[in-house]
């Protein structure tokens, strides 16, 4: 049903921006497209475990909300 929130998208965000991070850190880490300080790297490994772990926590909530 069009307008509906089920979920999905809260879903997509937090796997998108954990993608965003890892495509930063390996580009960081492997090339020199990307120059990373220290600081940044553990904020960027930071970032995408946060958004990992929000993804689960969302989906965790989700299977709550919803009887089986």
């Amino acid at each position: 049903m069009a307008g509906t929130n089920d979920g999905k998208e809260e879903f997509m965000f937090h796997l998108g921006f954990a993608a965003f991070f890892l495509i930063f850190i390996i580009l960081g880490w492997f090339t020199d497209m990307i120059e990373l300080s220290s600081f940044s790297m553990i904020v960027a490994i930071a970032l995408f475990f946060t958004n990992i772990y929000m993804f689960l926590k969302s989906r965790k909530e989700d299977k709550e909300k919803t009887p089986s």
